[in-house]
């Protein structure tokens, strides 16, 4: 496999947490393009003094849940939907064993559980509304359901979806993976 496959992959579809803008996003590799431990280990090396992580949520036969995460941001907000999270039983809300928790949960069911948001820094009205709504009626939706403050949404919707382009267009004429990723704060 081509390394710079997953690369690309990363920058594409995780620009935002690239850029420092989200605490996490989430992606899925084909399987035409299979990845092993190493290669991630790899990307780990080249983003970790940037503050970001990547790990494997789920590997199946048509491919593998990519998890790109800053865990300072993660932890953020676990902390702040300590509450809920208790409610579904985690444990800790350390984003390590947190994050060890949610694979568990994937592995258990063909669908995502609802608590997925909290680790891609959605709104937490949003998040409680797609639980209580069962993901029905929802204001409007686009990179999640937004039961909440939409108008708030959707300037996140279009910053999210003008950092990917940007990020998409850097990468492409050479700048590297490493020097998209912004460091911030003490991660």
């Amino acid at each position: 496999m081509n390394p710079m496959s997953l690369e690309r992959n990363i920058v594409e579809h995780c620009a935002p947490t690239l850029a420092g803008m989200k605490c996490g996003c989430l992606f899925h590799h084909r399987s035409d393009n299979p990845i092993t431990q190493q290669e991630i280990r790899c990307i780990n090396l080249k983003l970790r003094n940037k503050g970001v992580s990547v790990t494997i949520l789920r590997s199946a036969e048509n491919g593998h849940l990519i998890y790109v995460y800053r865990k300072g941001m993660v932890e953020h907000c676990l902390s702040y939907a300590e509450c809920l999270l208790k409610d579904l039983d985690y444990d800790h809300v350390r984003s390590g064993s947190a994050i060890k928790h949610l694979k568990s949960r994937i592995s258990e069911s063909a669908r995502l559980p609802p608590e997925i948001g909290i680790f891609l820094g959605y709104p937490l009205d949003d998040i409680v509304g797609f639980i209580e709504h069962e993901g029905r009626n929802c204001k409007c939706a686009g990179c999640w359901k937004v039961y909440g403050d939409e108008e708030h949404a959707i300037k996140l919707f279009n910053r999210y979806r003008m950092c990917r382009m940007i990020y998409k267009r850097r990468y492409s004429i050479g700048t590297s993976m490493e020097k998209l990723t912004v460091r911030i704060g003490t991660e």
